[in-house]
């Protein structure tokens, strides 16, 4: 699908396909709202929404009903979205034009991190 999406990508985007880690990293520290549009359950979890969460960058993702779903909790530290609804879509990025609630969302996903997703948290309920 890469060259579909890219040839359907605007100005405003850029279609990289796989980047090694580090590269992921250096992007996350320019990103505001990770989009995470899967289509089906095959994104059974979404180890991207971890890396964003750790760094208190909210989610707009799809509702596949798998660990993505676990993860990206709507109005809480997501946008959780209909699966290919371009309305829905468009809904989300007008609510995150909402500052308080922008800003609620990136204390969540760092909340959320921290408290369910961090190293520490698994070591401790592995030694519980």
């Amino acid at each position: 699908l890469h060259k579909k999406l890219k040839s359907l990508s605007g100005k405003n985007s850029e279609v990289l396909g796989h980047v090694c880690d580090d590269r992921k990293d250096e992007l996350l520290k320019w990103c505001d709202v990770l989009v995470v549009p899967s289509l089906n359950k095959a994104e059974a979890y979404g180890m991207i929404i971890v890396e964003a969460f750790q760094k208190g960058i909210p989610v707009i993702a799809s509702n596949i009903d798998s660990g993505v779903t676990y993860l990206a909790q709507h109005n809480y530290n997501a946008i959780v979205i209909g699966v290919e609804s371009e309305e829905d879509f468009v809904s989300a990025l007008k609510k995150l034009e909402d500052d308080s609630f922008f800003q609620m969302l990136q204390r969540n996903a760092k909340t959320f991190h921290d408290e369910n997703l961090s190293f520490s948290h698994f070591q401790k309920r592995l030694l519980n």
